[in-house]
């Protein structure tokens, strides 16, 4: 168990929805305490192993998750943020070697800790069993304003930053719902593209708005939305905040340094907008849509239990790999091919590439369990035949066990139902060493 997993259990929040609840009412002397325990937890993991030992695979498959990937960005409904949550989870366990996700520590004294609960604890419960196998890294960020603003790059992808600002300011349309007079809240709508705006409006509320101008402080207040003009200096920071984590996180994967090889997972165009002013045939950002499409569309995906697709992969990992660039191969083709990122079409993909070549390694294992079966037959004796029967009658390894059991009992196992059994369970070589032997492994866990 990690450090942070250990504080989260010690706070005793095991599920999403109670635990959220009960941090709305604990007092706030529990609320401090859980927010330091946490944040020694996750500094703990952050600095157990640096981002160098853990990010250095020579293959693109190392990623900083993205704040909407990662739920920190655009709706802050808990369905919503779970829903990015669990995609970015299924995401880690069939495709990714290390997903590192920042996050930035705090003072448990300070007035944010409950929002900061509100935050992390979801990320952890729902990444739990991919934080304990060490394929998602937690990390606190650490470096000086001065070594940051030293940094040529950095000031590169805030220069680009600015660019895209200022070429989309048209497209998106700000208006401002004032608190009663005497107070600074207000309440920020921002209108726009779902690209970059997430269901096309985003709504933040401020208890302080200290930018707004004076006279709306000392006047009475319109009491609907008040539209703030475009090239205006409220509407430029507004904006700016819109992509403000993302250029954060650019410039925390860019002070990391060459020696994590690690890659930007971003869930949205706008992000992927940000990354490169000439982007890729196929932006990171497709590729992520279309293989989180497969793991939400087919049931193969979407179904298993994370800790079931995380034990078949550490039992094989020479077929995790070669499943892997297998898919990846057939996604970089798709897209290269100009297909779109849609459920029907991703199904499509499915249907017509990869289950013909999962139907045709079941039936190749079927016939090799045949084999072994008659092979074995000559050394069943005839009190066995139930059981034999019930195991080339196409028994599942469960069942089989079940059968073992009440065969035992009944004394009727002999060694030749026993090599029957246990054959049941393996493959031939070539069956082994295709490119899609992680998905039969995964599709007989299914059944």
């Amino acid at each position: 168990m990690t450090p942070a997993i250990e504080a989260l259990e010690k706070a005793g929040l095991f599920e999403v929805e109670s635990s959220l609840s009960r941090l709305e009412n604990l007092p706030d002397a529990e609320v401090k305490q859980i927010v330091q325990d946490l944040s020694a937890g996750i500094d703990a993991e952050s600095n157990a192993r640096t981002l160098q030992d853990e990010c250095s695979s020579p293959i693109d498959f190392n990623f900083l998750a993205s704040p909407s990937v990662r739920g920190d960005s655009g709706c802050a409904a808990i369905a919503c943020r779970l829903s990015k949550l669990t995609g970015l989870a299924r995401y880690a366990a069939l495709y990714s070697d290390r997903v590192v996700i920042p996050i930035p520590s705090i003072c448990p004294h300070c007035s944010d800790s409950r929002n900061y609960l509100f935050r992390v604890v979801p990320l952890l419960i729902e990444l739990r069993p991919l934080i304990e196998e060490h394929y998602v890294k937690l990390w606190t960020p650490h470096y000086c304003q001065k070594c940051i603003e030293s940094n040529a790059e950095v000031s590169k992808i805030k220069e680009h930053a600015s660019e895209c600002l200022a070429k989309r300011s048209k497209d998106f349309s700000v208006s401002v719902v004032f608190a009663p007079l005497g107070s600074q809240a207000a309440t920020i709508q921002l209108a726009g593209p779902q690209d970059y705006v997430e269901h096309g409006l985003l709504i933040t509320r401020y208890s302080k708005a200290g930018w707004l101008p004076k006279r709306f402080r000392t006047i009475k207040r319109p009491k609907k939305p008040l539209s703030v003009p475009d090239g205006s200096p409220a509407k430029a920071w507004i904006l700016r905040r819109l992509f403000d984590q993302i250029t954060n996180d650019l410039v925390f994967q860019q002070m990391l340094g060459v020696g994590t090889d690690l890659k930007y997972l971003v869930g949205r165009k706008g992000e992927s907008e940000l990354l490169s002013a000439s982007p890729e045939p196929y932006p990171p950002s497709q590729l992520k849509s279309l293989a989180d499409s497969l793991a939400h569309s087919i049931p193969l995906f979407a179904d298993l239990p994370l800790r079931t697709i995380l034990k078949i992969r550490k039992h094989e990992p020479e077929s995790f790999l070669a499943y892997r660039l297998a898919l990846n191969k057939v996604l970089k083709e798709y897209l290269s091919k100009g297909g779109e990122v849609s459920k029907s079409n991703v199904i499509d993909l499915y249907q017509d590439v990869i289950a013909p070549q999962l139907h045709k390694l079941q039936k190749q294992e079927t016939l090799h369990h045949r084999s072994l079966a008659k092979k074995a037959l000559i050394n069943v004796g005839v009190p066995g035949a139930v059981l034999t029967m019930g195991i080339l009658g196409g028994a599942l390894p469960a069942q089989v066990a079940d059968l073992l059991k009440v065969g035992g009992a009944l004394g009727l196992i002999t060694e030749g139902i026993k090599c029957l059994a246990q054959s049941i369970d393996t493959s031939n070589d070539d069956v082994q060493l295709d490119s899609y032997y992680f998905l039969l492994k995964l599709s007989n866990a299914h059944k």
